[in-house]
């Protein structure tokens, strides 16, 4: 439950209080080559390290990297001048183009959750198997709480309905929050937010009642619903 954790995130190797932002959780196998590296044999879920000493680790494994790709290039080389003349070397692999994204510059006064891929955007428990909430259905609980869901939120599956939405006991937990802050965002994720509203909206425009447009009602259904015809209206 909200409330219950440690107060205080120590670093597991320098042991300096951490900042929400400036520290990551090495629960997992994503850290496993982190907790040998710092000889750390006995992890809890809370544990965490600071981004400074992230950082020192991360350098000294790229140096690593670098060192040994150094060593490969010349073994190969020295393969390559000993080869035999018709030796064609394997083609390279092409490498892949990763589309731009435009940077996150609009503010907004919109409450944002759902940061943290690692823990439930409702409840913050980190123990389950968490679901992806789709883009509608994040959209979708952003109509009925005021609470923008980020791309590639995720929750525990008891927060879930069948349809893939939010159900209750989640939509009332983000109304009950307060929603005094803002969020960032960048002009395609504007755009996709902006569209699927504009296409929920039309089709809940399908799903009224028109009383000002008669050819959307039958003459019985008018009289069922208000207990006169059309004549009379």
């Amino acid at each position: 439950m909200p409330g219950t954790g440690p107060k205080d995130f120590l670093c597991i190797t320098c042991g300096k209080r951490t900042k929400p932002d400036r520290r990551r959780f090495i629960a997992g196998p994503a850290y496993a080559n982190y907790r040998k590296h710092f000889k750390v044999f006995s992890c809890k879920d809370n544990d965490v390290t600071c981004i400074k000493c992230y950082s020192q680790f991360y350098r000294k494994s790229y140096k690593c990297q670098a060192n040994r790709y150094e060593d490969n290039q010349e073994e190969s080389e020295n393969q390559l001048s000993e080869s035999e003349d018709d030796y064609e070397p394997p083609a390279k692999k092409q490498q892949k183009t990763t589309s731009i994204k435009s940077p996150k510059i609009i503010q907004l006064p919109i409450t944002s959750a759902g940061k943290s891929h690692s823990s439930c955007c409702v409840c913050k428990d980190r123990k389950s198997k968490f679901q992806t909430l789709s883009t509608e259905n994040r959209h979708k609980a952003f109509l009925s709480t005021g609470h923008l869901l980020l791309s590639g939120a995720r929750c525990c599956p008891t927060h879930i309905d069948s349809d893939g939405s939010l159900n209750e006991q989640a939509i009332l937990h983000f109304k009950s929050l307060s929603s005094s802050s803002t969020t960032f965002f960048n002009k395609t994720e504007l755009l996709a937010l902006i569209t699927d509203i504009r296409s929920i909206a039309l089709k809940n425009e399908n799903l009224r009642i028109d009383f000002d447009n008669k050819n959307t009602l039958k003459d019985s259904d008018f009289l069922n619903l208000t207990g006169i015809t059309k004549k009379k209206i």
